[in-house]
Order: structure tokens, then sequence, then C-alpha cells
């Protein structure tokens, strides 16, 4: 799904590396802060 926008997130948590993707809808699961 080409539902992605441009814009791109990383962040770093207990040495892990995580991805979020900015998306014009809320995936289940996302915490919106």
């Amino acid at each position: 799904e080409k539902r992605y926008l441009s814009a791109e997130v990383r962040f770093g948590v207990s040495g892990h590396t995580f991805v979020a993707r900015s998306t014009k809808v809320t995936q289940p699961g996302w915490s919106a802060q």
C-alpha cells in the first residue's frame, strides 16, 4: 500500500532501532503523542 507520506522517523529504544513512517491513517497499535 502506497499510503506512506514522505516523512519518515527513526528512533532507537533500548539499543533497538525502530522505523516509524507517517501515514495518512492511524494504524492500530500506534500511539499518537
